[in-house]
Order: structure tokens, then sequence, then C-alpha cells
């Protein structure tokens, strides 16, 4: 999957839309890796998708719908038998913040994922008529940015136990240290970067990184790496050195002792283990 970016392929429309759709169709069931750089609220409309991320799984199915925070979250999408298509709509994190709340709700420290729910009659009219109008070919951008809000609103108002607010909330307040990290880390993918971006030396940001997240940097840094790592193996036909330098190891070796020294395998094991499974 692709972020908008890279389709739209201009970064002041982006900007200034705030919002970018497509429609997904996938004919066969498939395991896929996705990276997914900017939020994403996906509209099942047939068949369904299975969603992994380390410390959740969830299926979404024809009739529901899901907003997922950006993020660099790495999914393995499993179809189901026939036709799967989805309305993918990628969501800026102003148009977010933009959306009205009566009730703002206090960030609690717990990183907010993703949102999930059934459509209604009303988002299903809503959603054929956005798939109306990106079929035209006058351009009803604005008209559709309206749109989307409206049906972000209305997910709000059906939302009874506040998960979608707090999931608002979370684009209104500041970024935690952790939440920042994570996001230059997309950037950046190197320490002397990310600290200088944040404005603190290397040493201090180091001191700062070890108290919240209890590890080392060096040590979440192969974390992100491996689990990257993990699900292009399972559902990619790359080769294994491929796999390591795309992971961002420097070397074949130094990728395959620090897989080795994880998990006990080879990647080249882990991947047969894998096959022999399915």
């Amino acid at each position: 999957m692709k972020v908008p970016l890279d389709l739209i392929g201009n970064e002041k429309d982006w900007i200034q839309k705030q919002v970018f759709i497509t429609k997904y169709i996938e004919q066969t069931p498939s395991k896929i890796y996705t990276e997914v750089k900017e939020n994403l609220l996906v509209i099942v409309l047939k068949g369904k998708k299975h969603l992994v991320y380390k410390d959740f799984e969830t299926t979404i199915c024809e009739g529901q719908f899901a907003l997922f925070k950006k993020g660099n979250y790495i999914m393995n999408q499993i179809l189901s038998e026939g036709l799967y298509e989805s309305l993918l709509i990628f969501l800026s994190d102003d148009l977010l913040r933009s959306i009205p709340r009566e009730n703002i709700m206090v960030h609690d420290g717990k990183e907010k994922i993703y949102f999930k729910g059934n459509t209604v009659p009303y988002m299903e009219q809503e959603v054929n008529a956005i798939l109306a109008l990106i079929q035209e070919q006058v351009d009803y951008s604005e008209i559709i940015r309206l749109k989307i809000i409206e049906l972000l609103i209305h997910i709000q108002k059906l939302d009874k136990e506040g998960e979608f607010e707090a999931l608002l909330t979370s684009f209104s307040q500041e970024k935690t240290f952790q939440e920042e990290v994570i996001f230059k880390y997309d950037q950046y993918h190197n320490l002397e970067e990310i600290a200088a971006a944040m404005n603190m030396s290397l040493s201090t940001f180091k001191r700062r990184f070890q108290k919240e997240f209890k590890c080392t940097p060096h040590y979440w840094i192969n974390e992100r790496k491996l689990m990257k790592a993990n699900m292009l193996l399972d559902t990619s036909d790359y080769s294994i050195t491929d796999i390591g330098f795309m992971c961002g190891f420097e070397s074949l070796s130094t990728f395959m002792l620090v897989f080795k020294k994880k998990y006990g395998i080879s990647p080249g094991q882990y991947r047969l283990a894998g096959m022999r499974n399915k």
C-alpha cells in the first residue's frame, strides 16, 4: 500500500486538501506487508481483512470500518476468499484536529492506535456519495473533504464508550516523548539526527530515552528492525539479504547475528518454519 504522497506526487496538494481517497480491490487471498505513514480510515465494502500489529490483532469485515493512527504501523493483511474491496481514506493530523468535540478527554498516556465500528445506513449513503464523486472528472476535493468530516462526526456521535473521542483527543494534545521519538525515527532512523530534531544533546537524549522506554535506544531500534523483518519474511518474496538492508541493518552478517540472538534461529530457518505452518 502506498502512502498519500506517493500517489499524489505533490506535498502541497496533500497539505491543502488534508485528505486523500483511493479505492482498493484485491481478487485473490494474500498476505501483504503494509506500512501506514498517514492516518487511515478503512471502510470495507466487500470481503474482509485481518490486521496484526505488535500488541493486537483484529478482523475488519464487510460493513465495518476502522480508523488507524499513523506511526509506521506494520500490518499483516489476509484477504478472504473472493473479491476484497475497500475505501481507503488518508487523513492529515490537521483535519482530525478540526473535528469539534464536546468532551475533551485527557490523554491517559496509553497509545491510542485504532478505533473500529460497524457502518450504519447513513454512513453507507455517505460512502456511496463519496464513491460517486471520486469517479467524476470534476475536482470535488472540497466537497469530499467536508463529507469526510461529516462522516467522522457521525462516527463520533455513535461511539457511546468514548474510545473514538479519546483517539481524536490524542491528535490535539502535544506528543509525549515516546510519540515524538517514534515520529522522528520514521523520518531520520539515526540517533544523532533524532536528538538534534528534538533539541537535545545526544547524551541527554539517551538518558531521557532510557527513563521513558526502560531500555537503551540501540535495543529499541533493533526491536523495530526485527519486527519489520519478521513481517517481510512472513509476507514477501524478498531475499534474506534484501530484507536485512530494507530493515536498516548495515550488513547481512549483522542482520543474521541480531536475528539469531533474538530468536535462536536464522532468518532463513524462520522463513522455512513459517512456510511449513501454512
